[in-house]
């Protein structure tokens, strides 16, 4: 009934010890009172006893307990000393062992395979990830990642993405030839849709450098010399086959334009470039002056 009220015979307000506890703990506070006799041959146990639980104790206490298994397997030759990895393109090998915390002398004795495979599927170009282990130090990490399909530009900021638009990681310089450029809010979840629309049309396809989406409505094909074909928001497909029709796009992109504007229906409307504008001027004021000297002299 005593341990009921929350009293101890060992103190105030310390709470109640388990049962198994109550005896040694009594020994505890006797032996520390002078109460328990000790024969003098088995001091040096008792003692050593005594200190080996404080040393225990601390290591449990202060967390240690991991560090202290990994440099007991790394003596015995369990630890990690040799990491596999395979599949990886874009993610560097010692990300991966970061993530698995191999960076702290990690055991492969306890080694938790589930939560290595987490780690590393939750980095940005993973999609899965096997891990294997194979004693006595081997470690071994097969990776799958997400395929590329596009690059998306806000503004100053470029980023990866997959076919379904999904942000894969910043672009930082990585060699990805061959991918298409979206540009704008709103573009990379319709991505698919007009990289799949405008590569059936491959003379057209071939030139295109980027997808500019504009107004949340409408595409802008950037081609590689520059010239801007605007297509329509309705019917963007009946465009590009209009455009594509005999050699009328070859013979366009031939010309010194700046856009081909096929935003209206049923219509196409071509811009000279700004050069060709200021050719044509030129070549006006030249007229305009010959035909002025000219009736100047006939007045006289």
């Amino acid at each position: 009934m005593r341990a009921l009220i929350g009293q101890s015979r060992f103190g105030h307000g310390l709470g109640v010890l388990p049962r198994p506890l109550r005896r040694p703990a009594r020994f505890c506070r006797r032996f520390f009172q002078g109460d328990v006799a000790v024969p003098n041959a088995a001091t040096p146990i008792v003692i050593g006893g005594f200190f080996s639980a404080w040393i225990v104790s601390g290591v449990v206490i202060g967390g240690h307990v991991s560090t202290i298994a990994a440099a007991t397997a790394n003596a015995t030759g369990f630890g990690v000393a040799e990491l596999a990895v395979a599949g990886n393109r874009f993610t560097d090998e010692t990300e991966i062992a970061h993530a698995v915390g191999l960076d702290d002398g990690k055991a492969l004795l306890g080694f938790s395979v589930a939560e290595a495979r987490n780690a590393v599927v939750a980095l940005p170009w993973v999609k899965s990830a096997e891990v294997r282990k194979t004693y006595p130090s081997r470690l071994t990490i097969d990776v799958t990642e997400h395929k590329p399909a596009a690059l998306w530009q806000m503004g100053s900021l470029v980023q990866v993405i997959d076919r379904s638009g999904a942000v894969l990681a910043p672009y930082e310089g990585v060699v990805l030839s061959g991918l298409p450029l979206v540009v704008g809010e709103g573009a990379a979840e319709n991505a698919r849709q007009i990289s799949d629309l405008v590569a059936a049309y491959p003379t057209i396809a071939d030139r295109v450098r980027a997808f500019i989406r504009v107004g949340h409505r409408r595409w802008d094909l950037q081609l590689d010399n520059g010239v801007t074909v605007k297509l329509p928001e309705r019917r963007p497909a009946e465009a590009l086959a209009r455009l594509e029709e005999g050699n009328l796009f070859g013979e366009l992109v031939a010309r010194d334009i700046s856009s081909i504007d096929m935003r209206i229906e049923g219509q196409l409307v071509v811009a000279t470039s700004d050069d060709v504008m200021k050719a044509r001027e030129k070549a006006f004021q030249t007229i305009e002056k010959k035909i002025r000297h000219s009736l100047s002299e006939g007045r006289t």
